[in-house]
């Protein structure tokens, strides 16, 4: 893995695992970086050139007087693609990224050829049924996330959303969970103004006071998806992807058994597995492409 920077209003750091043909953008959620995806995507390169942006304010990507929102992470995504000027991408998100993804397909349908989305954050109903709320609808779950991110090292903060995202820490690869600690340790040297934890986790809280407006947007897009949630999942219920299934019952759905909300952490050669089969049945224009 190579990496390099990109001017989108500022330097974004991109990952760059190589490979030929086709693009395949990997989009990391809240916290994460393009550490996640280490163990997926040298995977993916079966497939095409794989890049992981880290997006502004996260991993070796700063804040530069930039937003972190999920408008302005849409944004950064989109002009990326356009630099690389390369033909319809293949987007795959977790979380926060999959919830990027979405935007991206939905406002720019002829740049995107499909999506993986890994427990999408995608709360398409209001949170009055107890059954599909997910964290971020929890007012004491939400002080928690912040107090910790304000209050202590971002290592402190990293093991925190590592114990709420993974249903088996002890399943991360060794030399992911070093990546991941290793750039937490990089971010602990810059100011708070350089971090977009809080605006973006500000503006998910947002996206959950506007379901039909969300609904609108998935029902309206026109490229294959597959859909992927652990069974173990402590952010996205359930219930989320049984609403999701019900607008999209067109998308491939798959089962994660026994795996938390960051299925790429501790399931990294099942992930790639199941995006790279998916792919080779549903995305065959996208796969012949040069």
């Amino acid at each position: 893995m190579r990496s390099w920077l990109v001017d989108i209003d500022g330097p974004v750091h991109v990952a760059d695992f190589g490979g030929t043909g086709p693009t395949v953008i990997l989009l990391h959620g809240l916290g994460g970086s393009h550490a996640n995806w280490l163990r997926v995507g040298a995977r993916l390169t079966r497939i095409g050139r794989v890049l992981c942006p880290d997006l502004p304010g996260f991993g070796r990507t700063r804040l530069a007087g930039r937003d972190s929102s999920l408008e302005a992470n849409q944004d950064v995504v989109s002009r990326l693609m356009d630099v690389l000027g390369t033909p319809p991408a293949l987007l795959v998100g977790n979380s926060m990224g999959a919830t990027i993804a979405l935007r991206v397909a939905a406002a720019r349908p002829r740049a995107v050829a499909g999506l993986a989305l890994i427990a999408p954050w995608a709360p398409l109903v209001g949170p009055a049924d107890p059954g599909m709320r997910t964290i971020l609808q929890s007012p004491a779950a939400v002080s928690a996330l912040l107090r910790t991110q304000r209050t202590r090292p971002p290592a402190t903060t990293l093991r925190h959303l590592i114990r709420l995202g993974c249903a088996r820490p002890d399943r991360i690869p060794p030399e992911v969970l070093s990546a991941a600690t290793r750039i937490a340790h990089e971010r602990a040297s810059l100011s708070r103004a350089e971090d977009g934890f809080g605006p973006a986790l500000a503006s998910l809280m947002e996206y959950t006071r506007r379901p039909a407006v969300l609904r609108a947007m998935v029902g309206g897009i026109e490229v294959p998806a597959l859909v992927m949630r652990g069974t173990r999942d402590r952010v996205v219920p359930a219930g989320i992807i049984d609403s999701l299934r019900g607008i999209r019952p067109d998308w491939t759905y798959h089962r994660l058994e026994g795996v938390g909300h960051v299925p790429q952490f501790e399931a990294p050669e099942e992930v790639a597995r199941i995006i790279i089969d998916w792919a080779l049945t549903k995305l065959i224009t996208f796969l012949s492409a040069t």
